[in-house]
Formats: structure tokens, C-alpha cells, sequence
């Protein structure tokens, strides 16, 4: 009985130690974590900020390819530096039909080439609404007829398509991202950012 009671001081003394140890490693496993998130969404940030100031900053003042797609098959195109319809360039049935090739073959590269960014919009990125009916405008892209306005401009094609996706950056400039997400975008190369909106994308 004379030991009972120094015992179960003892006992009770390291049962606190090892509570106090554990709750040590505990607010320092809980420190470190946070740290680290900290650390991740600051860099997260970074680079989402700088994949988007590189989109504004490309679509503004690089030259990019627009291509646009009815599912699987490329049926129309345009190269502008920036969004300024005096550097729009068409792009010919002949190219057309190379990078119908290619593009069945994900060689999304030597579509590139020497432009900054290849863009590849699906047509249902551009639906029907109250105010705007594109339809007419696809089957006049899709058909033989092409006419100049005058000798110093690209044809109406190139001109009619070139409008599609002004008019739809004016009217959100997120469009791209948006229809990205969708599944009705895709952006060569492909970035930080838009390989993140993939990832969620396909998570939900």
C-alpha cells in the first residue's frame, strides 16, 4: 500500500510527459502543414497570375493561330497579331486541309510554327442566343463561296470567323477559359493554368 501512491504519481507524471510530447508534435506537424499550404498557394498564385497576364499579354499583342473545329474536323482559320483586324492573315483551304492532318494526329506542333499560340475553338463554343445566331455564319465557312471586300484584306472568311471570337472576348473576356473548361477550347501549348482548370474539370 506504501507504494500505491508514489507509484501512481510516477505513472501520472509520465502520462503527462508523453500527453505534452504528443501535443508538441502535433502543433508542430499542424505548423509545418499550414506552412507548407502557404508556401503552395503562393505559388499556386504566382504562376495562375502568370499563365493569365501571358493569355491577355498574347492575345493583345502576339500572333496566334485561331482555328475552328465542328468536333473533330477544322474547317476554318486566321492568324492576327493581337486582336486588330489590319494584321488578320487567312488561312487557305490548302493549310487547312495539312492541318486537318496534323491535327488527327495531335501534332499540335508543326501546326504552331511560328506563331505564339495555337488556339482550336469548337463551334459550339459560339451558340445560339437571343441576339446572335452564328449558324449562318458556319455554313458560309464551310461552303466554297469566298469573296474580298478589297484587294488589301482577307477574305470574307477569314474576316466572318476573326468577328466570332472578337465579338465574343468583348463580351467576356474569360470566354476562352470558360469554354476551356468546357471542353470546347484548346490552347497549344498548354499551361499551368489551364492544365489546373482541366484537372478540376475532370474531377467533378
Amino acid at each position: 500500500m506504501d507504494y500505491i501512491l508514489p507509484a501512481a504519481i510516477i505513472l501520472g507524471i509520465i502520462v503527462v510527459v508523453l500527453l505534452i510530447k504528443v501535443i508538441k508534435g502535433f502543433i508542430k506537424i499542424m505548423f509545418y502543414g499550414i506552412l507548407i499550404l502557404i508556401i503552395m498557394t503562393g505559388v499556386f498564385s504566382y504562376f495562375m497570375y502568370k499563365d493569365v497576364n501571358d493569355l491577355s499579354t498574347s492575345l493583345t499583342s502576339k500572333k496566334n493561330l485561331f482555328l475552328l473545329r465542328d468536333n473533330t474536323t477544322v474547317f476554318a482559320g486566321f492568324s492576327m497579331q493581337g486582336l486588330n483586324l489590319s494584321n488578320l492573315q487567312e488561312v487557305s483551304q490548302e493549310q487547312i486541309t495539312a492541318y486537318n492532318t496534323l491535327y488527327m494526329k495531335q501534332d499540335y506542333k508543326h501546326i504552331l510554327e511560328s506563331n505564339y499560340k495555337l488556339i482550336i475553338i469548337d463551334k459550339k463554343a459560339f451558340p445560339v442566343t437571343g441576339d446572335f445566331n452564328p449558324e449562318s455564319i458556319f455554313e458560309y465557312l464551310k461552303s466554297d463561296k469566298s469573296f474580298q471586300l478589297n484587294t488589301n484584306l482577307p477574305s470574307t472568311k477569314a474576316i466572318a470567323f476573326s468577328y466570332l471570337v472578337i465579338y465574343s472576348l468583348k463580351k467576356d473576356p474569360a470566354f476562352l477559359v470558360k469554354e476551356y473548361k468546357k471542353g470546347n477550347v484548346m490552347i497549344y501549348p498548354e499551361t499551368f493554368m489551364f492544365k489546373v482548370v482541366k484537372f478540376f474539370a475532370k474531377g467533378k
